[in-house]
């Protein structure tokens, strides 16, 4: 499945892990296996010189830079357009969906963690500057190897299931890019008028209704899904959104990971809902329930109507608050 994003993220300066100021932008666009990026920095001319771009992972404890590039800072200016084919990750064992943000720095400091850099960071998680690494000890390489072997698996997975009619890229109709003023709302409607994608409305929604009313799992289900879950608690970053523990110990993933969960969760990797959170947020979330159950999530806003309708349709009728109108959207896997 061919995978499409577009969005734009600030960069900012950094001294001795201290945000001081904005100093420009990069808009990201990733379409079947290539990263195209247009980066412009802006900062005093004393920075001028050589700089490394990485492309940077969570990889256990260490923040793994992985070379996309170097610019040059002249007279406190950088702007230009790189191209980075997805075959530079995977070679160290990982994919785009993997990407937290791009690191930038000087080159001759190379390999080390530097008091100053530029960051631009598209995920929520902390990024700890005294982590930083250009190379990887061997245990964690070995594990990068590993999640690339299950990624492999989810493809596989993904191309044998039986698809929606249509294009498997992300559709356009619901392709959002990031607005560059920050802090700016994006429309969270989503407009469709492909009878295919209408006909997959219906059929999630129709299998979302009888899904509400589940009380329990068969065993084999749920021992199908713990097996699964004592695999990806070992190779996808985890994160603690609720603060109740009513749903706990979650793991950020991607669209193409669900296919890891059971014939009837693969619709979701193709579902343009999802998708569309894919795109704004960077993640999915798979978590535990208090009540023995498992769960899977898609961030989002509950401010009225529309936005319950609207979730409920495309199969995820529960929705938990982690602060004013935003939370996660999610149903309990079969």
């Amino acid at each position: 499945m061919s995978e499409y994003r577009h969005f734009i993220a600030y960069i900012y300066e950094y001294q001795n892990g201290d945000k001081k100021k904005n100093t420009g932008f990069v808009k990201v666009n990733i379409r079947n296996g290539i990263c195209r990026i247009q980066m412009k920095i802006q900062t005093d001319s004393g920075k001028n010189g050589t700089y490394s771009i990485y492309g940077f992972v969570h990889e256990g404890n260490w923040i793994y830079g992985i070379s996309v590039g170097t610019a040059v800072l002249k007279k406190g200016l950088c702007e230009g357009v790189m191209t980075v084919p997805e075959e530079v990750f995977r070679q160290k064992g990982y994919t785009f969906d993997r990407l937290s943000g791009l690191w930038v720095q000087k080159t001759e400091e190379t390999g080390t963690p530097q008091q100053e850099y530029f960051l631009t960071i598209w995920d929520e998680r902390r990024v700890d500057w005294k982590q930083f690494v250009t190379e990887l000890p061997e245990e964690d390489k070995q594990a990068g190897e590993s999640k690339m072997q299950l990624e492999g698996e989810a493809d596989s997975a993904v191309n044998s299931a039986e698809q929606p009619a249509g294009n498997m890229d992300f559709p356009g109709n619901v392709t959002e890019s990031m607005e560059a003023a920050a802090g700016s709302k994006r429309n969270e409607g989503i407009q469709s008028t492909d009878a295919a994608d209408v006909e997959q409305k219906v059929a999630v929604q129709e299998v979302a209704a009888q899904e509400v009313g589940t009380v329990g799992e068969t065993a084999d289900s749920q021992t199908r899904l713990d097996s699964r879950w004592a695999q990806f608690r070992y190779h996808y970053p985890h994160t603690e959104p609720f603060e109740d523990g009513e749903i706990f110990e979650c793991l950020q993933i991607a669209p193409k990971d669900i296919a890891f969960l059971g014939n009837y969760e693969r619709m979701f990797c193709s579902s343009p809902f999802v998708q569309q959170k894919y795109m704004k947020y960077h993640h999915l979330l798979l978590g535990k329930h208090q009540d023995g159950r498992y769960i899977l999530a898609v961030p989002g806003l509950n401010r009225n109507v529309q936005d319950r309708n609207l979730a409920a349709m495309y199969g995820f009728p529960e929705f938990k608050k982690t602060e004013e109108e935003n939370g996660y959207w999610y149903h309990f896997l079969n």
